[in-house]
């Protein structure tokens, strides 16, 4: 199954067995725009922090199951803390489109057919 990353052109399936994924130069590029506009965009414990609040929002009770709405409660005051934050990260890096603008431009960001053949050829390897 092809990962939405990957139909987008952000990266390759792995080249080898396991479950790493091959950055394109269009997801680099990208990845080193957010890290222009925010560099904590770009750092794991972002996305750490971000996927234990949904694992732990993901441990409460269905509403319906407890009959009352405090896991609702809950799990509300954690998205919107999660959104607020991301709300300001979101503003920083619109006030620096200009810089990540410029970045992409500097960049060949298509790759080559020999690129695209060479990465071919290894997957099937």
């Amino acid at each position: 199954m092809m990962t939405l990353t990957a139909r987008k052109g952000y990266v390759r399936p792995p080249l080898l067995p396991g479950r790493y994924v091959v950055p394109t130069r269009l997801g680099i590029a990208i990845y080193d725009g957010l890290a222009h506009c925010d560099r904590e965009l770009v750092a794991p414990s972002l996305r750490a922090t971000l996927e234990k609040q949904v694992a732990y929002i993901a441990t409460l009770p269905p509403p319906a199951a407890v009959g009352d709405t405090a896991s609702s409660v809950i799990a509300k005051d954690v998205v919107n803390a999660a959104l607020e934050a991301l709300a300001g990260r979101f503003d920083t890096c619109r006030a620096r489109l200009d810089g990540f603008r410029s970045l992409l431009k500097q960049r060949p960001l298509a790759s080559t057919a020999a690129e695209t053949e060479a990465d071919n050829a290894a997957a099937d390897e």
